[in-house]
């Protein structure tokens, strides 16, 4: 969020804590313990410090103004000016996680808690993780009290925009995000976001857009994956030396971030640099040992390279990584086309992903194209059948990249039987539009499912 532009006053805060303060009259802790001089003395040492937190938070100087609402904490844990005053800045300097205590205790104490439901459910739809149903509902359950009252709508629709970002509800979370803008111009964190739902939406241009006003907002503050979000939305529109410099830039801030050299290896295969990109892969791998994904990218990559021996060593490793998975044999098998043209090896691994998963749609179509290859006709027509009956009722979310590449070969080698023409020796598909129409739906799902 904007640390010019914080949603809470420091003033209004904190005049309406000072009233509660004084119509309370102290803690039962502090009438109990303290006598009046030194009630008096405590209260004016308390007045002085959330005012002087009052001027750090105006002049920007967050740390300081939590350190002092902190002395105050400590000696009155209830004192409702200074959890509202330090739950206003930890929102103002992003974090929420820490802010969600505080804002707990202002709406048991406050008389008019709708400001602090409104700030803790755009807390709770900030911390909440994608698809978290329960975090969600809570978050909008609270700025669902404050959706009356005119001057909290900024903050219940920045909440309900971050809610529909992560329940991948992008349309409503961009008309909410907007709305947003439209009173608050300056307000980066429903930049940030828009441009997320944005890019998901596949709006590049307007994505980078948004992601170049945070950059140039933020600053010195700002954080590596904006600049990569903005790096992706320029490789997807093909602008991959504009990607690979901020990937670049990303990297620079968090050397370890391991998707941040992924991504750049990919627009560097994109733009012909092999040698790049696989030592970026090599840094990948480096990173993430135990995670399949980078092995399958290296491998394709090693194949272009025509290091055919490493390509398969990494398909080797994959399955090693992932043996219960009937994508990494049908990936292997792959590789042992496409580096040795070895379909007996090819055919024994997609044999095994068949058995793993006897509904994974893609297993059949490789399995009819090594058919045809040893010229086994009637089993080429089953499976394509099989193929065509399992390919609506799969559920398996395409989100692994090994069948990116899988498909990719598929489309390449022209595997279909229309290549290879004979008269079947089976019943199994009654005609020849029949068989057509299986061929084609099979080509078109192929070329369909996970277009990178």
């Amino acid at each position: 969020m904007s640390p010019d532009a914080p949603f809470i006053s420091a003033d209004r805060f904190l005049q309406a804590g000072e009233e509660f303060s004084s119509n309370r009259l102290g803690s039962k802790t502090e009438t109990q313990n303290n006598t009046p001089d030194r009630y008096e003395k405590t209260f004016s040492e308390f007045r002085r410090l959330l005012i002087e937190a009052a001027v750090y938070r105006q002049r920007g100087r967050y740390d300081d103004a939590i350190g002092c609402y902190q002395k105050v904490i400590e000696q009155d844990p209830g004192r409702l000016e200074s959890r509202a005053g330090r739950a206003a800045a930890y929102i103002e300097t992003e974090r929420y996680d820490l802010a969600l205590d505080d804002l707990d205790v202002v709406i048991q104490l406050s008389p008019d808690p709708l400001e602090a439901y409104a700030l803790r459910g755009l807390c709770r739809s900030v911390v909440a993780k994608f698809g978290d149903r329960a975090v969600l509902d809570s978050a909008l359950a609270d700025v669902g009290r404050a959706t009356q009252k005119e001057s909290l709508q900024p903050i219940v629709r920045l909440a309900r925009g971050m809610v529909a970002v992560k329940r991948g509800n992008y349309d409503q979370a961009v008309a909410d995000f907007s709305w947003v803008l439209e009173c608050r111009p300056f307000d980066t964190l429903a930049y940030c976001y828009r441009g997320y739902a944005l890019m998901a939406n596949g709006e590049f241009d307007r994505a980078v857009a948004d992601f170049h006003q945070v950059i140039q907002k933020w600053g010195d503050r700002l954080k590596p994956w904006v600049v990569f979000y903005r790096g992706e939305c320029h490789a997807a529109m093909g602008n991959f030396d504009s990607a690979i410099s901020d990937f670049n830039a990303a990297i620079k801030q968090y050397r370890d971030g391991s998707e941040l050299y992924q991504h750049r290896a990919r627009a560097y295969e994109a733009k012909g640099n092999f040698d790049l990109a696989l030592a970026d892969l090599d840094q990948v791998i480096r990173l993430r040992p135990d995670d399949p994904e980078p092995y399958v990218e290296r491998s394709t990559l090693l194949i272009e390279m025509k290091q055919n021996d490493r390509a398969q060593k990494d398909a080797n490793r994959i399955v090693e990584l992932w043996p219960k998975d009937c994508a990494a044999y049908d990936f292997r098998a792959l590789v042992a086309c496409l580096t040795a043209q070895d379909w007996n090896r090819a055919l024994s691994d997609v044999d095994c992903a068949i058995k793993l998963e006897p509904r994974y749609f893609l297993s059949y179509a490789f399995r009819a194209f090594l058919d045809v290859k040893a010229k086994k006709y009637d089993r080429a027509l089953a499976d394509l059948t099989t193929c065509a009956m399992t390919m609506n009722q799969c559920d398996f979310e395409f989100t692994w990249r090994i069948n990116t590449y899988t498909s990719r070969f598929f489309i390449g080698v022209s595997w279909t039987l229309k290549d290879n023409p004979v008269q079947p020796k089976s019943r199994i598909v009654a005609s020849e539009k029949e068989r057509r129409l299986i061929e084609q739906g099979v080509e078109r799902l192929l070329a369909a499912a996970l277009r990178p």
